[in-house]
Formats: structure tokens, sequence, C-alpha cells
């Protein structure tokens, strides 16, 4: 074991004394001004030692040049990702069985299930009408 010690401290303390000086020029010159956001997108790049390298992107400009709808985007992407976690994993901590779930959604007699009915019909309706009214506003 003291074998395999001295073998390991030895090999590590010539792997740490193995360095070489790099020299890296100023980067003044090398300065490149900085630009602002034109859109949404990601780039990607691989390189090896030799200068060898390969580089990628995908750029989706921004169609009404607004700084809003960028982070609109993002923001409707986190809150769906959000909405995704917490579906899957409020079942896990819940102490409702599945037996417990139907039931409640189940209506008792038909006359709960004629007003379940009447009540989504009246949200759907009131949701249409905002619709209507939204794009009847807004319309060229």
């Amino acid at each position: 074991m003291l074998l395999f010690l001295i073998f390991t401290l030895a090999l590590s303390g010539s792997a740490m004394a193995n360095t070489q000086a790099a020299y890296h020029p100023p980067t003044e010159h090398h300065h490149r001004p900085m630009q602002s956001r034109s859109g949404f997108g990601f780039n990607a790049g691989v390189g090896v030692d030799n200068g060898l390298g390969v580089n990628g992107g995908f750029q989706v400009g921004n169609p009404l040049n607004s700084n809003i709808l960028v982070p609109v985007i993002i923001g409707l992407g986190l809150l769906s990702f959000f909405n995704i976690v917490l579906t899957v994993l409020t079942p896990l901590f819940s102490k409702t069985s599945k037996s417990d779930t139907d039931a409640a959604e189940t209506p008792a007699t038909p006359a709960d299930a004629a007003r379940m009915s009447r009540n989504m019909m009246y949200m759907a309706n009131n949701v249409m009408e905002a619709i209507e009214k939204f794009k009847n506003q807004y319309q060229d």
C-alpha cells in the first residue's frame, strides 16, 4: 500500500511539474465592440489545439424589432416548463387516491351534470366574446 501511495504521489508530482509557459498576446487590438441583442438563438463550437474546429449557430431575428418580444417568449417558455414540472410532480407528493379524484370530478346527479355543462358553456362564451372584442379593437 505504501508503494502505491509513493507511486501515485510521484506520478502526480511529475504531472504538475510538466508545465509549459504559454504566450498570450495583449488583447487590446483584438477587442470586438459589444453588439446589441438582435434575436434569440444559440451558437456552438468544437475545436482542437491544432487550430481545427467547427462552429455553428442558429439565430431567430426579432421580426418587430422590439425589445419586449424576446423576453416575453423566454418568460412564456419558463412558465410552460414550470407548469409541466408541477404537473408531473404534484401527483407524486399528493396523498389522494385515484378513486378520490374520480369521485370529485364526476357529478353526483343529472342536475349537477347539467349545471356543470351550463357553467362550462358560459365560460366558453365569455372567452370567445373577449377574443372577438380584442380582435375588433386591434384589427387593421
